[in-house]
């Protein structure tokens, strides 16, 4: 018999399904109809229970060794599911494939990859695209990596990916979602199935609370074979800013102000350099580097009215913020009007500390620039700034690594005279990587690359036979044969790999 309500008390957790609707010859719970994992407007109270007649002889029935059916069943490759969330429309994503469930790297994770997830389990629109393991590091495989969808792909594993099993991550790197998950009922549709023989009676009648009315449903299945007659609902998403954070916060991106909240630059030597501080609900708050970019950096420049991004920087250059963490895995395209139009997971949704706070180099209005040449040290990074005709000011020296698994590893680039270039690997050493390492805020050197090793990079080769005691703050300092001086080409592009502090 089935029983309704309190008979074995109330549960905890989620509530998984409602409306279920089964035929009576299903192998499982599961293959039954019903409106969608985690959908339903129910609360425990309303927990259904079952009480089963013990069988006598089920070998005698055909029934010897019975093994209870699970999802395996169903399961095929490119099957997904959500782990360790707070509800069934939120976790880890883990795709099946051939025989073993495993996780997806997070390089070029994004809200179109999470849409299609939400899309394929049923949960409606995504909320966040989660990276660096939010949702706790998986184990086994790591089945797909730089995965690139469109947003209208119906399943993940038909969007584009470098294939399966082919990446270059560690579990530290698992993506993750969290979807809207909630669904709410429109005008019910009656509707009949023709159905098995049924051995029990039972009326259920129960109360479906939509806005702006309350309607009361009943159902009636009637021992014998004949028809089940009930009360279908077509579903819809809503906006429900109810039961979870993860909704609240996506309510809110809904609702972003006409006006972008304010961004400024603090603990450089002028307006158009420092560390990014974003206003939000009347205080400065820090953005994580996780992802910063020159992209970024341009609307950050943009949006303060100040000239060309110079560079982005990654933290702490300009000294370490405090308060809050706003946002992190900033994802601009470049032609935003402010730093909170371009993507990110939401407001205070990082996995980040203060030693990671983003900065810029914006080259300054004409209305800002000093008119004489100055050198000053932004963090242990040697820049010059100085008036010229058009009003501009750049960051002389800079460093960056480039085509590294992190901003500590790559190949060795420096900005002068308005460009990124090269430095040339002959007399490349232990000491000129220690500078480096140094430069760029990292630290120890743990190996010194030649001969073009993250890929030849384009452009000007500045430097060549850089001989650095190794106590140096800045490349530049190093002995050298002069700028722009060389007998060498890009297949002798000099790198770094430094530790992360």
């Amino acid at each position: 018999m089935a029983v309704h309500g309190k008979s074995f008390g109330q549960g905890k957790g989620s509530i998984l399904l409602d409306n279920v609707k089964c035929k009576g010859n299903e192998m499982a719970l599961s293959e039954c109809r019903n409106v969608g994992w985690g959908n339903h407007n129910c609360y425990h109270f309303e927990d259904v229970s079952v009480t089963c007649k013990e069988p006598t002889n089920m070998a005698g029935r055909g029934f010897g060794n019975y093994t209870s059916p699970t999802s395996q069943s169903s399961l095929r490759d490119g099957s997904i599911r959500l782990v360790d969330g707070k509800h069934a429309c939120e976790g880890r994503v883990e795709i099946y494939y051939r025989g073993k469930w495993g996780t997806v790297c997070d390089d070029m994770w994004s809200l179109k990859n999470a849409m299609v997830v939400c899309k394929q389990l049923g949960c409606g629109d995504a909320i966040s695209a989660h990276t660096n393991a939010y949702f706790k590091r998986g184990t086994g495989p790591i089945h797909l990596d730089n995965v690139d969808c469109k947003g209208h792909e119906l399943e993940l594993s038909t969007c584009e990916s470098g294939g399966w099993k082919v990446h270059n991550c560690g579990h530290h790197e698992d993506a993750g979602v969290t979807c809207h998950g909630f669904s709410t009922p429109e005008d019910p549709v009656s509707t009949e199935y023709q159905t098995e023989t049924y051995t029990t009676e039972a009326t259920e009648s129960t109360s479906v609370t939509t806005s702006p009315t309350t309607k009361s449903v009943t159902r009636t299945t009637k021992a014998g074979t004949g028809t089940y007659k009930t009360t279908d609902y077509k579903l819809k998403p809503v906006n429900l800013c109810i039961f979870y954070i993860e909704i609240l916060q996506w309510c809110f991106n809904q609702s972003i102000p006409t006006a972008p909240p304010p961004v400024r630059l603090m603990d450089g030597d002028h307006r158009c350099m420092g560390r990014v501080e974003v206003q939000y609900k009347n205080e400065w708050r820090t953005v994580c580097d996780d992802n910063w970019n020159i992209l970024n950096a341009k609307v950050v420049c943009r949006q303060l009215g100040c000239g060309k991004a110079i560079a982005a920087m990654p933290g702490p250059v300009f000294s370490q913020g405090s308060g809050q963490i706003l946002m992190d895995n900033v994802d601009c395209r470049g032609n935003e009007r402010a730093i909170t139009d371009c993507d990110f997971p939401g407001w205070g949704l990082h996995n980040c500390g203060h030693p990671e706070d983003a900065g810029v180099i914006c080259e300054e209005s004409e209305s800002t620039t000093p008119r004489s040449p100055t050198t000053v040290t932004v963090g242990e990074t040697e820049v010059i700034t100085y008036g010229q005709p058009m009003g501009r000011s750049t960051g002389e020296g800079m460093l960056r690594l480039v085509g590294g698994r992190d901003r500590c590893e790559g190949r060795v680039e420096m900005y002068l005279n308005y460009a990124w270039g090269t430095v040339c690997d002959d007399a490349w050493d232990q000491r000129d990587a220690q500078v480096v390492c140094r430069q760029m805020g990292c630290g120890e050197v743990l190996e010194v690359w030649n001969e073009a090793f993250f890929g030849q990079g384009t452009g000007a080769i500045l430097l060549d036979n850089l001989k650095c005691i190794g106590t140096e703050e800045s490349l530049l300092q190093c002995s050298h044969i002069g700028r722009d001086v060389h007998n060498c080409d890009h297949s002798e592009d000099a790198g770094v790999t430094c530790s992360l502090l």
